[in-house]
């Protein structure tokens, strides 16, 4: 009689123990689920990935970098001049441009022997950029309006060829280069 209460209890406690894992293995798997759908709809509406397909941005951002885009940052504040964004191509907006603002509403710019001036000073932004000794031109920035830049200056498609950006057009910031991990960090 002890012998079978023994088994008993001995079976009783494989069935709990089979149940606990059973239930741990349930809230694991709810857990990833849970932090699966929360990463969608941050990505969905927060951030999003994008994969720079160009030469536009060398030497800073390369042809096949992975770019984290902050999609609220323009809702919260304001554009600032430098700041690497993502925007519709003018021609397709089913292209994505990656760009760096260089004039707000407003500005003038000019493009004197491939050198930027903007409200008659010239920019020394910090950063690599190729400059096009060839380019000239002058600009007035429209009102909710932005001028923007490749960093690559000889083979960029930008506000150059006459297009400004509407701010309904900036897709976001860029925060990051995530990929590959030779150029990660911010921009």
């Amino acid at each position: 009689m002890q012998e079978e209460q023994s088994k008993a209890a001995e079976s009783g406690r494989q069935r709990r123990s089979r149940r606990e894992r059973g239930n741990l293995l349930g809230y694991v798997l709810a857990d990833v689920l849970k932090a699966s759908l929360a990463l969608m709809l941050l990505q969905g509406f927060v951030f999003h990935f994008s994969v720079v397909r160009g030469r536009s941005m060398e030497p800073n951002i390369a042809d096949g970098d992975r770019l984290l885009v902050d999609r609220v940052s323009y809702a919260l504040g304001d554009v600032q001049r430098f700041d690497v964004v993502i925007l519709a191509s003018p021609e397709d907006p089913g292209v994505d441009y990656v760009k760096r603002v260089v004039g707000l509403p407003g500005d003038r710019v000019d493009l004197i022997g491939g050198r930027v001036r903007i409200n008659g000073e010239y920019l020394e932004p910090g950063l690599s950029t190729v400059p096009d000794p060839e380019a000239f031109g002058t600009w007035k920035v429209p009102e909710q309006h932005y001028f923007v830049l490749g960093d690559n200056r000889p083979v960029s498609s930008d506000s150059r060829e006459g297009w400004f950006v509407p701010m309904s057009q900036l897709r976001g910031k860029v925060q990051f280069c995530i990929w590959p991990l030779s150029h990660v960090g911010s921009l």
